[in-house]
């Protein structure tokens, strides 16, 4: 749980990515030493590999994670929030939807939407998916992921007015934060994936 939250922190930027990243892997792979048939520990694992942008490896550890406890909604959840990333939109809706039927009061359901926001931005449905992220950002308004995509959807979406009003509020919270801070960040796999995301916030105006 420790690798866990360090992985998070550096995700939402609270952190430097490398280093918490580089402490989560020996923390993670520790664990998977101690005790291979932890479900915790592999949904940890794939989120090692997630942030490593290595979304066969991650796919592998959320599905060990399910096979170990086919009932762990936060395994479908991060495998969601993985293929998402990978822009593999159906599946991750899918997974999105059964974690949170499994779990519904689950405090990571938002993130897990969030999830399911991001297949629909990855799909170019982006209107669907600011109105998804919208919902999230209403339940959890310190959620900062779901400002950049809310952003970024309303700027792909043409609805740039909107976009750069919702990048004001990003800045104001985060006013060193640029696109190339980002891109050594983000999670996502491939370059068409990160800059189809990275790409909208500069459409509305964040510094490259």
């Amino acid at each position: 749980m420790l690798a866990f939250v360090l992985l998070f922190s550096a995700h939402v930027g609270w952190r430097d990515l490398a280093t918490a990243r580089d402490r989560a892997g020996e923390l993670a792979h520790r664990a998977a030493a101690l005790d291979d048939q932890d479900a915790w520990t592999h949904v940890v694992l794939g989120y090692l590999h997630t942030m490593k942008r290595n979304f066969e490896a991650a796919n592998q550890a959320y599905s060990t994670a399910i096979r170990i406890n086919p009932n762990f909604a936060a395994a479908y959840g991060w495998r969601s929030f993985a293929k998402a990333h990978a822009g593999i939109v159906d599946e991750a809706i899918d997974d999105s939807k059964m974690a949170r039927r499994l779990s519904p009061q689950d405090p990571q359901n938002i993130i897990f939407q969030g999830g399911e926001a991001l297949a629909y931005f990855m799909s170019d449905r982006f209107d669907e998916a600011a109105a998804v992220i919208a919902d999230v950002i209403r339940q959890r308004p310190q959620f900062e992921g779901a400002w950049r995509l809310e952003c970024t959807a309303l700027a792909r979406a043409g609805r740039l007015d909107e976009a750069k009003a919702v990048l004001a509020r990003i800045l104001e919270k985060q006013p060193n934060l640029t696109a190339a801070q980002l891109r050594a960040s983000l999670p996502y796999p491939t370059a068409e994936t990160l800059e189809k995301f990275v790409g909208g916030l500069v459409l509305a105006g964040l510094p490259e």
